[in-house]
């Protein structure tokens, strides 16, 4: 019952299987695959998302609270419309290699005169 792609079960359930002679295929049928649709928002969508945020509460897990992400929406609406829509169509980024270095730099915002 080996006919299923090894990297969609961990070996364990594969040795499960085995044992008690489980399709894993005919158990867990192929899904439709979201990653083909195009997950978006648009700027209107975001600036509302935005203006909804609590600000009086402590910041999520990117450290990031109300204040820094309505700044970033006045002074630079597209670059972060645009990460925004890059990470709602790579949820998967921030456990990559790629995004390593984000978690080793703190980023500090200093208030600005003028």
């Amino acid at each position: 019952n080996e006919e299923t792609d090894p990297e969609l079960h961990s070996p364990l359930m594969h040795e499960v299987a085995r044992k008690y002679e489980i399709n894993l295929q005919e158990a867990f049928p192929p899904q439709p695959d979201d990653v083909e649709e195009e997950v978006t928002i648009t700027m209107k969508k975001l600036k509302s998302l935005v203006t909804g945020l609590k600000a009086d509460t402590a910041p999520g897990k990117s450290g990031l609270d109300k204040n820094v992400l309505a700044w970033f929406i006045e002074y630079f609406p597209d670059v972060l419309l645009e990460a925004f829509n890059f990470l709602l169509s790579n949820p998967d980024w921030e456990s990559s290699m790629h995004s390593a270095y984000l978690k080793r730099r703190k980023i500090v915002f200093l208030p600005k005169k003028g």
